[in-house]
């Protein structure tokens, strides 16, 4: 049986993240408990070492103030209760994005209307604390009305956890930036990877063994292939598929990017088209191939995850109001639908341990 929590755009005061259990083996997920996590927890960060999850509170207005929130909480090993510790200002407007380096124990935050990163360090009762580093983009895009300024979207760790990469929609850029003790350090050429013009980048996935990254983008419906250097953390585009068939005309926005455990299978939510696409994963080169659009069974499906034998893929569908269970084939990548589902309002947020 494999816990998992599940975020939404529930408003204040009502319970906003929910606990189920998923058995791998069927692929029934029941709901177990609701909890107070605060308005719309949309993203979370979970570090089974410490037992703690952090949750961004996706808002713009916090305690009469232009900003977020961030809430930090306790998992209670015995049965995944939580019991929120702290809930403190985001000191930027609609945070989106939480990393927690456990080592170091310092979380990062991506505001995603200010375009800033903000830094807190977690005490030893787990409360966050003041503000470490802040961090500002500057600058915009050619899309009038999504890159109108900095919109930073997603913090990733490099594998040898020397940088942390921010994936700025409104930039088209991917920056990173060095890390010293869990301090921020500005490097002078602070651009990582470039996106074509109005692409607008929302997360990156590195491959497990391979050199490679993979960075979907929320305006148009891409998904790249990179090359990354490890010795300069840098990246180069090697190719750039579609996420939605030819000829779908209607809007779509991707969402969710996931690679397979064993690195073979790359999975990308489209919102619109109301599918996720499957790609296979040339193990040599790491470049994808299409293998299919399989339908979400719902709408919108903005988040989804993978349990940790790979074998099921649970989908957030933000505006038919469900979570649905999916069963996956670890062989050839492909998903189908497993025959549960949960009622849950607005599910953006996905994550099974």
């Amino acid at each position: 049986m494999f816990r998992t929590y599940i975020g939404t755009y529930a408003e204040e005061g009502e319970e906003s993240i929910f606990l189920a259990h998923l058995n791998p083996a069927s692929g029934e997920m029941k709901k177990v408990k609701g909890f107070r996590g605060g308005k719309k927890p949309s993203y979370m960060s979970i570090d089974l070492s410490s037992l703690l999850l952090f949750a961004v509170n996706e808002q713009e207005d916090f305690e009469g103030i232009a900003q977020g929130a961030v809430s930090s909480f306790r998992i209670h090993p015995a049965d995944g209760i939580l019991e929120r510790i702290s809930h403190i200002p985001s000191h930027g407007k609609l945070p989106v994005f939480c990393l927690f380096l456990s080592d170091e124990r310092i979380l990062f935050i991506a505001n995603y209307t200010t375009g800033n990163i903000v830094s807190f360090f977690v005490d030893e009762k787990s409360n966050l604390g003041a503000p470490l580093d802040v961090v500002q983009h500057q600058g915009s895009g050619p899309d009038p009305e999504r890159q109108a300024s900095a919109h930073t979207h997603q913090l990733v760790l490099s594998p040898d956890r020397r940088f942390l990469f921010v994936v700025d929609l409104g930039l088209d850029e991917i920056r990173r930036y060095s890390l010293s003790d869990g301090r921020i350090i500005k490097n002078s050429d602070p651009v990582a990877f470039p996106t074509r013009p109005g692409w607008g980048p929302r997360h990156f996935v590195f491959h497990p063994f391979l050199q490679r990254a993979y960075l979907v983008h929320e305006i148009e419906p891409m998904v790249s292939v990179l090359s990354y250097d490890p010795a300069s953390g840098k990246f180069e585009e090697l190719d750039s598929l579609p996420t939605i068939p030819e000829g779908f005309s209607k809007d779509n926005k991707c969402g969710a990017i996931l690679l397979s455990p064993e690195g073979e299978h790359l999975y990308v939510s489209n919102r619109g088209h109301d599918s996720i696409a499957v790609f296979s994963v040339n193990q040599k080169n790491g470049k994808l191939n299409l293998i299919r659009n399989q339908s979400s069974k719902g709408s919108w499906p903005r988040d989804f995850a993978l349990d940790p034998n790979g074998t099921t893929l649970v989908v957030a569908n933000q505006r038919s109001n469900e979570v649905v269970v999916f069963s996956r084939d670890v062989k050839t990548g492909r998903i189908h639908p497993a025959s549960f589902s949960l009622d849950i309002d607005q599910p953006v947020f996905v994550k099974i341990i």
